[in-house]
């Protein structure tokens, strides 16, 4: 990028109010990370297993400010009895329209209650556990 583009992008951020982070990317605020994690119903959870990284793919909902996962006594259920800090991050990319999203909220799993299991519901199938995640920390990047 030539500096007349830099200078161009710095100026445009100041009189627009926008922050950006080293690689150009628009830093969210949280209510724009919560409402964008509203709109895609999979994400990963990063988390340890036998001390080594692993990431899982999860269904997931918000519930306040609280991220929800139902979980059948595996690794995830595993940690938030324990009250594991994990990493959940969910992403989107467009290419064709050149748009990207990234939210990442950190926090400490905690099991929840689990209400009965209603027939035909698209969460109970992955299980009779309630893992909760409340958003401690969250953060976001946009293009």
């Amino acid at each position: 990028m030539c500096l007349s583009a830099l200078v161009m992008r710095r100026w445009r951020c100041q009189l627009w109010n926008v922050d950006l982070d080293r690689n150009g990317f628009r830093i969210l605020n949280p209510g724009e990370c919560i409402e964008l994690l509203a709109t895609a119903r999979v994400g990963r959870v990063g988390l340890t297993k036998n001390a080594l990284p692993t990431i899982k793919p999860v269904l997931y909902e918000i519930e306040g400010s609280t991220v929800t996962f139902h979980a059948s006594g595996g690794l995830l259920s595993a940690a938030a009895k324990r009250g594991d800090i994990v990493c959940f991050e969910v992403d989107f990319v467009d290419a064709s329209e050149s748009q990207l999203w990234s939210v990442v909220v950190v926090g400490k799993l905690e099991l929840g209650v689990s209400e009965s299991v209603v027939v035909g519901d698209s969460m109970s199938k992955f299980g009779d556990d309630k893992v909760l995640l409340p958003m401690t920390m969250v953060s976001g990047r946009a293009s």
